[in-house]
């Protein structure tokens, strides 16, 4: 009889501490065999890989979150793309991705390689990928920013309409709420705190006014006595203070782990927990419980990712949307693509006076006169 990881792992937990004792070897032997079988058969299940770019086939961005993927989208390969043969947006739920949408010719999304199985064959794939260590402080920093925004919202407050709501996004719709509810459960904890009266702290406005303000009396002074100046508070650290979770408490949560550690590699290969594979979560433990899966597993997603038809790196971003330039063939001289939006009044004219030196009454140049026709061609597009 066979039995998949994740049953075996609960049998093992369930049994009692001395039979565990007496069969723990057993259990892990078994184990580690049923992970070397999972992965065999993710490679005979999983064998569709990115193909080359031709020119005419679908582009898929795999965005990596906190690589500038955002940046490089929007400035690089947007404007690069007419917007017809744009797919839809995706970002906000990737279930609903349909590549059947006429001319659809560029996709990105948070998703990960696994999407491959609902794009067309000759699916052409880039990504963009960032050293570890940094991606996890981004994704950290992030995270706790707009959940802090979150957390101070006046009661009743609405998103706008139609808008891409951050939280809604893989994986923020898992890690903002997270970090609300700590937030929200450190300050509660604080609510009934008074102020220690004697206590300063420097404040850095965001107009440039610096001062100091004491939160007990309601006070601000520009200039502090000898005696206040030794109980000015330090600097608050922000990766660890009390209010919200100190960094090193956060690396070692199970979200932590599900969803940043390892994490690009994991969307590399398709098994985040948000794949739409089955065999995901038993081989994202097994790559977490064993070494030899680990090392397996990441051969794959290095041989998997050579097969891309760009990859770049988020310190050196310039260099590294040059070369996806050259590898598609997009023209850096030529004209950038608009997004298709309603024009607004007097755009047209501000258009054509910002190309003009001598005023808006000035003749332009031949030169200048080019330049307009390419401008009004990219909004005509």
């Amino acid at each position: 009889m066979s039995i998949s990881v994740g049953t075996a792992q609960t049998i093992c937990r369930a049994l009692p501490w001395v039979v565990l004792s007496l069969l723990l070897f057993h259990c892990s032997a078994s184990t580690e065999e049923e992970c070397s079988a999972l992965i065999d058969s993710y490679k005979s299940e999983h064998q569709k890989e990115a193909s080359p770019y031709t020119g005419d086939n679908l582009i898929f961005f795999l965005h990596v979150p906190r690589t500038a993927g955002r940046t490089f989208h929007s400035c690089m390969l947007k404007p690069a793309i007419p917007p017809v043969k744009r797919c839809p947006k995706a970002y906000d739920n990737l279930a609903r991705i349909d590549t059947a949408v006429p001319n659809c010719g560029l996709l990105s999304s948070h998703d990960d390689f696994s999407i491959i199985s609902k794009l067309p064959d000759d699916v052409a794939v880039l990504t963009h990928i960032r050293d570890p260590v940094d991606r996890f402080l981004s994704a950290y920093e992030f995270a706790v920013e707009v959940a802090s925004k979150h957390a101070l919202r006046r009661p009743g407050f609405q998103n706008k309409p139609h808008a891409m709501i951050t939280d809604e996004v893989w994986p923020w719709s898992y890690l903002v709420p997270f970090f609300q509810k700590d937030i929200e459960s450190r300050r509660a904890s604080m609510e009934n705190e008074k102020p220690n009266p004697d206590h300063w702290t420097f404040v850095n406005h965001p107009d440039g006014e610096e001062f100091f303000y004491n939160k007990a009396h309601h006070r601000s002074k520009w200039i502090l006595s000898e005696a206040e100046e030794d109980n000015v508070l330090p600097s608050l650290d922000p990766y660890n203070n009390r209010l919200y979770m100190p960094l090193h408490e956060f690396m070692e949560t199970d979200i932590a782990h599900e969803l940043l550690h390892n994490g690009e590699t994991y969307q590399v290969l398709g098994i985040t927990n948000y794949s739409h594979w089955n065999d995901a979560e038993e081989l994202r433990h097994c790559m977490t419980s064993y070494p030899s899966a680990m090392e397996a597993m990441f051969n794959i997603s290095k041989a998997r990712i050579q097969r891309f038809h760009h990859v770049g790196v988020t310190n050196r971003l310039l260099e590294s949307a040059t070369a996806a330039a050259a590898s598609f063939a997009f023209p850096l001289s030529g004209p950038a693509y608009a997004d298709q939006k309603p024009p607004r009044d007097g755009d047209k004219k501000l258009s054509e006076d910002r190309f003009s030196t001598g005023g808006p009454t000035k003749t332009n140049s031949p030169e200048q006169k080019e330049l307009l026709e390419k401008v009004r061609l990219v909004r005509a597009a």
